[in-house]
């Protein structure tokens, strides 16, 4: 789905997506609304055919948990002429009992159907839902595997999910209706990852996928590695390992490296993998097959002291600037790093330094101007907010927005998370 087609002069002015007939623009009357136009012709020059007069919210869902029974989601409303959020509503998800709180979330390219990963009174489960475009409201369609979600990516007009117990789903989407259907699955303890994967980023052409997994045959000793394999791109079904590259990892050892955050560069050239050993490396990729690992920098950023990066959010587009979560040694007071890697080139830049505030999950708006993180306030578990920051064009650097934290009142070591609607895959 593509954004901000909507020029100065009025004119639809946009590159969409291979394959795909329609785009949101933004309306200039600020209401904070979008259209969707469908367009004719090509996808270098398309012209607008149609223009549905409906308007749509681009919706801020913030899942977490609360200390009593109820309201396990709340939402918001996002206005794409500033990028803030204002409070909507307290719910739930449709059609369960109360006691929900979901770990991961992420929208389709589609940009209205929500996959998510829940935990239901301590049975976790993989669900589907439905977004009312003008009325922000959930309706479920589909309930998948009775395991916890890790993590859910998108492949294409494709879907995987990878359960924390080492397995990854491959679904392909029906059009119609928004249904997943199993196409296939990979068994990574099988492989020989017996202490499971973490991290999956998928590259530009959507025939590779990279993990970071690791195995433990000698515990507490284990060993980590960043993990390549190709996949059908029109299936997302998963092929045969192509390689993988050893992370020299050993627990209760000093210094000890664990590959943990992955993100492909937009070019597709290189693989960039957070550590805990306070590094990021690069993995230079031909033909899919990873090389050994490269330091791209001493510390990241130039900032010391931390014991996990363990987030890792690319821009709408590709746009080269990345989100990176540090929790600092021995605490939970969190640094927000913005890491520009315009070029993909050593040494990485550091951008900007944002607040002392942990963030669980992080995402940026369709326009990637704004983003977002479901947060804990650095030092208290237990106090769940939002927090918004966009990006100013004479700095070059993101900003928090006023204001800049929103307290959601979720009290729970639950993990928080967040999803906006019209964010699928770019």
């Amino acid at each position: 789905m593509c954004f901000d087609c909507l020029a100065p002069n009025n004119t639809y002015s946009c590159t969409i997506p291979s394959g795909q007939t329609s785009c949101f623009v933004s309306l200039v009357s600020g209401t904070g609304g979008v259209k969707s136009v469908t367009f004719t012709g090509n996808d270098v020059s398309p012209t607008p055919a149609t223009e549905d007069a409906t308007v749509h919210g681009i919706w801020a869902y913030f899942a977490g948990a609360t200390s009593s029974t109820a309201d396990y989601l709340k939402v918001y409303a996002l206005d794409v002429t500033n990028g803030k959020l204002s409070y909507l509503k307290d719910t739930n998800f449709p059609g369960d009992a109360s006691g929900i709180g979901a770990n991961v979330m992420m929208f389709n390219q589609d940009g209205k159907t929500l996959y998510v990963g829940l935990s239901y009174n301590s049975v976790p489960s993989t669900r589907v839902y439905t977004v009312d475009p003008v009325a922000s409201d959930l309706m479920k369609i589909q309930s998948l595997t009775s395991s916890t979600a890790t993590q859910w990516i998108s492949v294409g007009n494709n879907v995987m999910v990878l359960l924390a117990g080492g397995v990854l789903y491959s679904y392909t989407v029906d059009q119609s209706d928004a249904k997943l259907t199993e196409v296939g699955y990979k068994n990574l303890n099988t492989e020989g990852y017996d202490r499971g994967c973490g991290s999956v980023s998928v590259s530009p052409d959507k025939q590779y996928l990279y993990l970071t997994c690791a195995t433990a045959p000698n515990l507490p000793n284990f060993t980590s590695y960043v993990v390549a394999y190709p996949i059908d791109s029109t299936t997302a079904v998963i092929g045969s390992q192509a390689s993988y590259t050893f992370a020299n990892s050993a627990y209760n050892v000093v210094n000890y490296k664990m590959a943990q955050a992955t993100v492909v560069s937009p070019d597709g050239s290189k693989l960039y993998v957070t550590s805990n050993d306070q590094k990021i490396y690069a993995y230079y990729i031909t033909s899919g097959a990873l090389s050994n690992p490269v330091d791209t920098t001493t510390t990241i950023g130039g900032v010391t002291g931390f014991a996990d990066a363990g987030l890792l959010v690319k821009t709408p587009g590709g746009n080269a600037i990345e989100l990176i979560r540090a929790i600092t040694s021995g605490s939970y007071s969190n640094s927000l790093l913005i890491i520009g890697i315009q070029t993909y080139s050593t040494p990485l830049t550091l951008v900007n330094n944002l607040g002392t505030s942990p963030a669980n999950s992080a995402i940026f708006d369709p326009s990637g101007k704004y983003f977002y993180t479901a947060s804990f306030v650095a030092g208290n578990l237990s106090n769940n907010q939002i927090f918004q920051y966009g990006y100013n064009s004479n700095t070059g650097a993101f900003a928090p927005l006023t204001p800049e934290s929103i307290s959601t009142n979720f009290s729970s070591f639950i993990r928080p998370a967040i999803a906006i609607s019209g964010t699928g895959n770019y």
